[in-house]
């Protein structure tokens, strides 16, 4: 294996890798349809079996993956590894690890795979370990790669294990070929990966060790020839790279200088998240940001100028980005433009003749929806009829808009009419405007019990969530306990998994009204999701003082 280089390499492109890493992709699914006579339904079985233990996520057994981890078939035995990382089960470190020493290049690889997804983000010293030590006799790149994405993706669990961490990446680096003769580059795509992983990891106070920040800065010149899949896999390394380096703060102005030449957008980004984050060279890297041929350059330089240059130079660049042809620059310059300038009258300028544009009909509604609400907050005299105008907008999402507005201007009418929207989104958005018109003291208000209660009819969960959380802060004990008995019914006959959430926030709007009976939740305490079972249990529990335990019936699978 070649020495691992600091100096900028370029990668010259290969068709082999292509072919090579479609043929990858496709292990196993070839290997499944495309075999023949016995074979294929030797195939086909062992997939099936493979497949039925997983889906019971282990509720019926190992058996027969385990039986596969010991296959002749290698794709059989990639199927049950990969099967046996997806139950996320601890357990299973052992059986996983005793395939990272496989005689097939893909069974290595997903073994490598499953031993971090089986502590699922967890910290595990032996999945680490494991990992580790594999590292210092794996060959095959791919595997490498592997390798050092999964172990950056276990979270350290303390000092003496993120050393240890951070002294593996490391030598994965040096086990690594050179990238001019890493095919496709996926050794080192891999790499940074997992080096990304792992900053992310130690946060919100590691820092990388002085070699791992030395082999990032090596990663942030790895370079391919302009076009094709190599290129592509030569600027997500960089961008990785980077993105490690400002993950941990270990970003100077050299090196925010030197990511602000890079041809790919995405390292250039990097220096203006650096910027926004730390100061890092501001005063030179965010003009030239602002600048950017990429608009989403611009919208991290416009944060960064926000934060370290603003106070200083005032609004002159956030004003003149409000007429940026890119609609998401626009959009968050009119952002920041909601806040006062030095220069009011140009700022408030600026926003009129942005919210202007609302009545145009071939303008986009959100730029001038935006300028509205933050002209509302600069200048609320100015914006109030707009507000009005933008109530009665076509589109839900403006109208949404206009219910942030009105609320900036505490304009509880407007608010009451968008809280009867037909559109859910525009509701919730009332909802939450007439709350914090209620909280700033404002008056006269209306009925909000009432206004509040009207949505636990709804069928939006997302809304009901809202009006429940709102209504109970409202009205605490005197919220009307059968309109959120009705909701929770109401959603609970559905039975829908995804809909947890809203029950759960409804069962805890029921607990701080309090005066249900026992009829009330007993119900649910055999209910289909043990997270609402065991809730309805405490309730009761608390309730009666006496003890109560869920018994969950989960929905058949089909």
């Amino acid at each position: 294996m070649g020495a691992f280089r600091m100096e900028s390499v370029r990668v010259k492109t290969s068709s082999t890798f292509v072919f090579a890493a479609s043929a990858s992709a496709l292990t196993g699914a070839v290997l499944t349809l495309f075999a023949c006579g016995d074979a294929a339904t030797t195939d086909h079985t062992a997939h099936a079996e493979i497949v039925a233990e997983d889906d019971a996520r282990g509720e019926n057994g190992l058996d027969r993956i385990g039986h596969h981890l010991a296959s002749d078939d290698p794709a059989a035995r990639r199927l049950a590894v990969r099967a046996l990382g997806r139950l996320e089960d601890p357990e299973q470190l052992e059986r996983i690890g005793e395939l990272l020493d496989d005689g097939d290049v893909s069974v290595r690889s997903t073994a490598a795979d499953a031993l971090a997804q089986a502590v699922f983000g967890e910290p595990s010293d032996a999945a680490a370990r494991a990992l580790a030590a594999r590292i210092d006799v794996e060959t095959n790149a791919s595997v490498l790669s592997s390798l050092a994405t999964n172990l950056g993706r276990i979270a350290p669990g303390s000092p003496a294990a993120q050393s240890e961490t951070d002294a593996a990446l490391v030598r994965a680096a040096t086990r690594l070929p050179l990238p001019a003769d890493d095919s496709g580059l996926i050794g080192h795509v891999g790499l940074a990966r997992g080096i990304d992983a792992f900053a992310r990891a130690i946060q919100p106070d590691g820092r990388l060790s002085a070699e791992l920040v030395a082999v990032v800065g090596s990663l942030t010149n790895v370079q391919a020839p302009a076009g094709g899949v190599v290129a592509a896999s030569a600027a997500r390394i960089r961008r990785l790279a980077a993105a490690t380096l400002v993950t941990t703060g270990q970003v100077d102005a050299d090196a925010a200088r030197a990511l602000l030449q890079d041809s790919d957008w995405g390292v250039r980004r990097q220096a203006m998240i650096a910027a926004a984050r730390h100061g890092t060279a501001a005063a030179e890297v965010v003009p030239a940001g602002l600048a950017d041929p990429h608009w989403r350059v611009r919208v991290d330089a416009l944060a960064a100028f926000d934060r370290w240059l603003r106070p200083a130079a005032g609004c002159d660049a956030i004003i003149a980005a409000m007429t940026d042809p890119n609609p998401h620059v626009a959009a968050t310059a009119i952002g920041l433009a909601g806040r006062p300038c030095p220069d009011i009258a140009a700022q408030v300028s600026a926003l009129q003749a942005r919210a202007a544009q609302i009545d145009d009909p071939d303008a986009d509604w959100q730029a001038p929806a935006r300028a509205l609400h933050a002209l509302a907050g600069v200048a609320p005299e100015a914006a109030a009829e707009g507000v009005a105008g933008l109530a009665a907008h076509a589109n839900p999402f403006a109208r949404a808009w206009a219910a942030r507005a009105a609320a900036a201007l505490g304009d509880h009418a407007t608010l009451t009419r968008l809280a009867a929207d037909p559109t859910p989104n525009v509701r919730e958005a009332a909802l939450r405007g007439l709350a914090a018109v209620s909280e700033a003291g404002a008056s006269p208000l209306p009925d909000l019990t009432d206004i509040y209660a009207a949505q636990l009819e709804a069928n939006d969960p997302q809304l009901v969530m809202t009006a429940t959380r709102l209504l109970v802060a409202h009205a605490g004990a005197d919220a009307p306990l059968p309109q959120l008995l009705a909701a929770l019914n109401r959603f609970s006959a559905a039975r829908r998994e995804t809909e947890r959430d809203v029950r759960v926030a409804l069962l805890d709007g029921i607990g701080a009204v309090g005066g249900f009976s026992r009829d009330d939740l007993a119900p649910y305490l055999t209910d289909f999701d043990a997270v609402i079972a065991e809730r309805a249990a405490a309730l009761l529990t608390t309730a009666t003082g006496q003890a109560h335990s869920a018994a969950p019936q989960p929905l058949a699978r089909t």
